[in-house]
């Protein structure tokens, strides 16, 4: 029988606080991988109503995240504290250019996006928390975190991902040895030309603020169980 299934949970501490043991059940079964709505479900012998309510509930206090492909990871409970300070600085970058930013973590053959801010554009380009890229996908995040480089070497491309979408990024490192790249995206009909390597002091002061918030605030191993329950965008 494979671990995670009912009968299995059904082998686990139970207490007299039924709605808790499910809720326990749910998220002992995302410690090892992400899974969808359905499959939480089935799994915890749950009706999708109950499970529905469930996830909701345990999404509002930040104990799972929803990635963007529907499928439910650990989140950043209760380190939420500490990405908040990492997410206010991308808010700043984001006021700062107009433009979507997000934060990559590294993580084996790709890239794993764990903190994104939206442009408040109509026309944006935007990824979300969750989602991983393979690292021979073009962008620029993928290229700073490939790259040897230091904190204030910026990479930029054009239409390298996607036609129509730029981006730039400076990649650092961090504790525990884990490699991030700050990256901000735009359509290339808003940033013609070299008008993106305007970005580069505002990317800089940024990659500054976060290589001593996320040591000091205990954000990166919230950063990691994000970027290892992320799920690979087809």
């Amino acid at each position: 029988m494979k671990p995670g299934t009912a009968a299995d949970l059904r082998g686990t501490a139970m207490t007299d606080v039924g709605v808790l043991d499910k809720a326990a059940a749910i998220l002992r079964l995302l410690m090892s991988s992400s899974m969808t709505a359905g499959e939480v479900c089935a799994a915890v012998d749950l009706s999708r109503s109950t499970g529905y309510r469930l996830l909701a509930a345990l999404s509002t206090h930040g104990f799972i995240v929803r990635t963007a492909t529907g499928h439910y990871i650990l989140g950043p409970f209760p380190r939420r504290d500490a990405l908040a300070e990492v997410a206010a600085v991308l808010t700043g970058l984001r006021d700062q250019t107009e433009e979507s930013a997000q934060l990559w973590m590294l993580h084996g053959d790709r890239r794993a996006c764990v903190v994104s801010i939206d442009s408040k554009h109509d026309l944006r380009v935007s990824k979300s928390p969750g989602t991983a890229l393979p690292l021979r996908d073009g962008g620029s995040g993928a290229h700073a975190l490939l790259a040897a480089g230091s904190p204030s070497e910026l990479f930029i491309t054009r239409g390298g991902r996607k036609a129509g979408g730029g981006s730039s990024a400076i990649a650092f490192d961090v504790d525990h040895g884990r490699r991030l790249a700050l990256c901000v995206s735009y359509p290339l009909a808003r940033i013609p030309g070299q008008e993106s390597r305007l970005f580069s002091a505002l990317l800089s002061d940024a990659v500054q603020l976060l290589m001593r918030i996320v040591p000091e605030s205990g954000a990166s191993d919230s950063l990691s169980d994000i970027a290892a329950g992320a799920r690979l965008e087809r």
